[in-house]
């Protein structure tokens, strides 16, 4: 495998979208789904999800040493040193962006990496890592309703993912070797995008819905260059 496939598996390049159908719900739900500054706010929720793909892996290098030697860490295919580089400096460019936003947008995208650091660090093998896990992707889709104040927006629109994704983190506890299990979390995490489209057309924006839809374009094309879980 090459280098770059090594790492598109790394970052788990067709999970990607599902971080964008976030942050678009909430760029929709405070009517800024036109605004330039979405593609920044993209690329700012993009880079925190990746750099969180990358330290997922490298906290759980010796997990999958034993059940997944294939993954590009355990198996040798990138350095732990890369990895470890490349996700901080992910982490904090994505935080440092966010500034040019506002300190609303910055906000957010602090509070969205301490969590991430949260997670791979300190609580994703206890009762509370679920939990967790939900506020990343609820905070990603205040990072997207950020466009609009210097506060830190709170909305009941977060709710629905959070509770999503504390169901599919604690499923996905149980993929490791059990291969029925990885098809439906792999089913589940792709649901995140017509999950948040659904959200985006009861809330009155079909067009965000209708955009927030068509990321299983890329989504789907992106599996054949890596696993999405």
């Amino acid at each position: 495998m090459s280098k770059v496939g090594a790492w598109l598996r790394l970052i788990r390049v067709a999970a990607l979208p599902t971080a964008l159908a976030d942050v678009w719900l909430g760029a929709a739900v405070v009517g800024q789904f036109n605004s330039l500054n979405l593609v920044w706010l993209s690329a700012i929720s993009l880079a925190l999800y990746t750099a969180g793909m990358i330290l997922n892996d490298v906290c759980d290098v010796k997990i999958d040493r034993v059940e997944n030697p294939t993954r590009p860490l355990p198996s040798g295919q990138i350095s732990l040193t890369d990895a470890r580089i490349l996700g901080t400096v992910l982490l904090f460019g994505g935080v440092a962006g966010a500034f040019a936003l506002g300190q609303g947008t910055a906000g957010a995208a602090v509070i969205l990496a301490l969590l991430i650091i949260s997670y791979n660090f300190l609580l994703k093998s206890t009762p509370l890592g679920p939990v967790n896990m939900g506020l990343c992707r609820a905070l990603n889709v205040a990072l997207g309703m950020s466009i609009i104040t210097d506060g830190l927006v709170l909305s009941q629109h977060m709710l629905p993912i959070f509770v999503y994704i504390i169901a599919l983190t604690y499923l996905s506890r149980w993929e490791a070797g059990r291969p029925a299990i990885r098809r439906i979390v792999t089913f589940v995490l792709v649901g995140i995008i017509p999950f948040q489209a659904l959200v985006a057309l009861i809330s009155g924006h079909a067009g965000a819905a209708g955009c927030i839809l068509l990321l299983l374009i890329p989504a789907f094309l992106l599996r054949r260059l890596s696993h999405i879980t």
